[in-house]
């Protein structure tokens, strides 16, 4: 009889999870720019590795003059049709970390030269960026009362949504602890942890896998090595998501901690074969080179696997390619 109610009672448990409904709100840690004017596409377009469209928002990348990523950003564009002379409008809000912004407003505004585009910072008060997946995925990308929404392109079918709205409707029911988990689970970088402003190529940190690069637009700043190394096919290392696996202590496992190539291996290496972004739970993102993939991997003696299935049908295509 009790083992009977305990069985009831988990897979009533197991069903709620099942259907889960989960969003949060990106106001602690996300701020949105907004750029305005006749010329903020033009201006944008120079800017980022995405092609910029007035019509549906997109998942895009700022570089730098030697191709390295800046800023990782989602761009919104608002449907604006008309101002008040009745000349076709341009805003388009960009999503990047908060505590970067002053950052992102220095870099772009010395670009900006004689284009005709306010750009400026978006009071957190006023409009934030609410993310859904899950049962939740649909009720935000659907929100009639929101500025613009989109089904996130980084992932590989439509699992997660977000949404420009005002801040007081901006609520969460999860925590960022379970976007970032999700994210790992699915390999989706995000942010200077996880993408290394400065350092971080496109190809490595999977802009290009993530619907982040359109590589036959016009001249943007860092085109050049970017358009490069995709035509030569040469990118030898790039994230993962990993799993730690045999109940490890993940306690264990640091960022920017080395990977080992775990004992059963018949390979030998002389230089580690990746280090660790970012972990959260048993869920994590980590630099590995190409060549090492399929062998088994520990970290600090804590024996973790590469969950390569996430990016198997862009492995295949690039393989093709080359």
């Amino acid at each position: 009889m009790l083992l009977q109610s305990y069985k009831n009672i988990r897979n009533v448990h197991l069903k709620l999870q099942h259907n889960r409904f989960l969003s949060t709100c990106l106001k602690p840690i996300k701020q949105l720019v907004r750029f305005e004017g006749p010329d903020a596409q033009k201006f944008l377009q120079g800017l980022t590795t995405q092609k910029v469209s007035l019509e549906k928002p997109f998942y895009t990348g700022f570089l730098n003059t030697s191709g390295r990523i800046l800023f990782d950003a989602f761009c919104y564009p608002e449907n604006i049709t008309t101002t008040e002379t009745g000349k076709p409008s341009q805003r388009l809000y960009v999503e990047v970390e908060n505590f970067r912004t002053e950052e992102f407003l220095k870099h772009v505004i010395k670009y900006r030269l004689r284009y005709k585009c306010d750009v400026t910072a978006v009071n957190p008060d006023e409009l934030s960026v609410q993310v859904g997946w899950d049962q939740d995925a649909d009720k935000v990308m659907n929100d009639k009362n929101s500025i613009a929404s989109m089904w996130d392109p980084r992932f590989q079918k439509p699992l997660l949504s977000r949404s420009i709205v005002s801040s007081h409707a901006c609520i969460s029911n999860a925590d960022l602890n379970e976007y970032a988990t999700f994210r790992f689970r699915h390999g989706v970088a995000e942010g200077s942890s996880e993408i290394t402003p400065g350092s971080a190529f496109p190809m490595e940190s999977n802009l290009d896998w993530m619907n982040g690069v359109d590589f036959y637009k016009g001249c943007y700043l860092g085109q050049e090595l970017t358009v490069r190394t995709y035509h030569t096919g040469v990118t030898r290392k790039r994230i993962f998501p990993f799993i730690v696996e045999n109940g490890g202590h993940n306690s264990d496992i640091q960022p920017s901690s080395k990977l080992a190539l775990g004992a059963s291996s018949n390979q030998v290496s002389k230089r580690s074969p990746g280090k660790i972004l970012v972990l959260q739970g048993i869920y994590g993102l980590a630099m590995l080179r190409l060549e090492y993939l399929g062998q088994p991997l520990e970290c600090n003696g804590v024996p973790i696997r590469i969950m390569d299935e996430v990016w198997k049908e862009q492995m295949q295509s690039s393989n093709s390619k080359n």
